[in-house]
């Protein structure tokens, strides 16, 4: 149901946002009663329009269905279902200003202990958000006063502004969290403020890696941390951990001066991390400085580091064949856009003939149809859209880890390991059991593809399993699968078949390795 709403929701808001809140309605003993709603800023509904909703193949209007596309049986499917679950459903609306379609539910409530994230230091923090809109101020201001920090919410920039200049100086552990549109709406007086405060006051930017943000003043270092919106729980905690701890152990010079002989204070330095990818040789192709920021923190994250490149020119420049594992582009450059540098590299590799082909994934914030196969056309490997996620930047990258050296099988548990670290074991492993299952019938369409000279179909099917080998730590499979795209691309049937005849005792050596990593991962029996 929740699905249905939010995506009528999207469909129907061109500008502003969709808010989804679960609240408490009431509770009575074993049982709570949730209401569930679904906010909009999009077209709204009249009140004989609302009248005849929750009807099979009902559109509100006729006009917005050629524009959007009809809601079908889902509100009417909806309905019945609220309706068995002892529940309520209905919209409230305004033409033009939006709309909120609910339901309420009731659930037993079963006996568990209370659980959560807590750290006891965030008391001392004094936090104001700052954020022009109002559901994003209301979570944020929910989360950090779940967690027990003293916070605050204002919502212009003046408003931030007087903050700075005068409520903050007596806090503990001042800090701001600051929207990139409150950001972007204080002009370069706001900026030069936090800029000026920087030494006293912690500031937070969320900021979305889609927009664009004047340099004027502020920028990326001066923040200590940069979130990436949709704001999730754990990143935020994290980064509020390592603001207090980091004040603990490396307070604030005093304006008193050092007694003699005295060392300054020094902290370990923190373990490096270490993941599947976290050896890649990486070149980053992008020329904005809070998207290379955002990039740079997810990278570092998993324990990667890239090499940078603020214009498409320069990318090539820096390209070596045998120097990069993968290459992270973003399309829309200066002076040679992404995917004309990718063709520039792809040209360069031909001409040395190189050994190996670069991985690169290009980044995009036109989300459009037929996108990717323009990417694809130019000679990248794989195609993300802005806002991407680190999981999907990650499991791009995965793809382009080398194989390991000194075994034919170059089956590496590593990569699953990190993806259980990410996730949890039970769900790795059953996406893992399914991939297995599924491979016997993926490899017959293969083999289909090719005996009919399907080269297209096959290129595709290819490039999909490849990046899923990768995934699961079958690196030889992803190797020859590298190569059956390859010749797929240049519909050549004297490469494809040699190479389609070696896969059965691939899979066969891989799969077996593969299933024994699941074995070993099967939770203990319970007591």
């Amino acid at each position: 149901m929740l699905l249905n709403l939010v995506g009528n929701a999207i469909k129907f808001t061109e500008r502003g946002e969709v808010v989804v809140r679960v609240q408490l309605q009431f509770q009575s003993a074993g049982k709570n009663v949730l209401r569930f709603e679904v906010t909009d800023t999009g077209i709204g509904l009249g009140a004989d329009e609302i009248g005849r909703l929750f009807q099979p193949f009902v559109q509100a209007d006729t006009s917005s269905s050629r524009k959007f596309g009809g809601t079908g049986l889902g509100l009417a499917i909806s309905r019945k279902i609220v309706g068995l679950l002892d529940g309520k459903i209905g919209v409230n609306s305004v033409p033009g200003q939006g709309s909120t379609f609910w339901f309420e539910l009731p659930f037993e409530v079963p006996q568990q202990p209370a659980s959560g994230r807590s750290f006891p230091g965030l008391v001392f923090l004094q936090a104001v958000v700052a954020a022009t809109s109002a559901s994003l101020r209301e979570s944020l201001i929910e989360q950090l006063q779940g967690w027990g920090v003293d916070c605050r919410a204002v919502a212009t920039p003046a408003e931030l502004g007087r903050t700075l200049r005068h409520d903050l100086r007596a806090a503990v552990l001042p800090l701001v969290i600051c929207d990139d549109e409150m950001l972007a709406a204080g002009g370069e007086e706001l900026r030069r403020l936090l800029v000026e405060n920087k030494e006293n006051v912690q500031s937070i930017l969320l900021a979305n890696p889609a927009g664009a943000l004047g340099m004027d003043a502020a920028g990326p270092a001066d923040f200590v941390n940069v979130l990436l919106k949709p704001v999730r729980e754990q990143p935020l905690f994290d980064a509020l951990l390592a603001i207090v701890t980091d004040a603990k152990a490396e307070p604030k010079p005093s304006a008193e001066p050092a007694a003699a002989g005295a060392e300054p204070a020094s902290r370990e330095p923190a373990a490096p991390k270490h993941t599947a990818i976290s050896g890649l040789r990486i070149l980053a192709a992008e020329d904005h400085p809070f998207n290379r920021k955002l990039c740079q923190l997810i990278l570092e994250n998993f324990g990667a580091r890239a090499e940078w490149a603020s214009t498409g020119r320069e990318a090539v420049e820096k390209f070596q064949p045998g120097k990069f594992d993968a290459i992270l582009m973003d399309c829309n450059m200066p002076e040679l856009d992404g995917l004309e540098a990718a063709g520039a590299i792809r040209k360069i590799e031909a001409e040395k003939k190189a050994a190996r082909r670069v991985r690169i994934i290009a980044i995009t914030a036109n989300a459009l149809a037929g996108e990717r196969e323009r990417c694809l056309a130019a000679g990248v490997d794989d195609y993300i859209s802005k806002p991407y996620t680190a999981q999907q930047l990650y499991q791009s990258l995965l793809a382009a880890v080398p194989p390991a050296a000194g075994t034919g099988e170059a089956f590496d548990p590593s990569r699953l390991e990190q993806l259980c670290h990410e996730l949890e074991h039970a769900g790795v492993a059953e996406m893992a059991g399914d991939f297995l299952n599924e491979l016997p019938a993926r490899l017959a369409e293969i083999q289909r593809f090719n005996a009919g000279e399907a080269w297209t179909e096959l290129e595709r099917a290819t490039h999909s399993l490849k990046g899923l080998c990768a995934l699961f730590g079958l690196q030889s499979l992803a190797e020859i699968f590298l190569a059956i795209e390859d010749a797929a691309e240049a519909g050549d049937p004297k490469k494809t078949g040699p190479l389609l005849a070696d896969l059965p005792a691939l899979v066969d050596s891989g799969g077996r390795r593969l299933r024994r990593w699941l074995e070993n991962q099967k939770p203990p029996p319970e007591a």
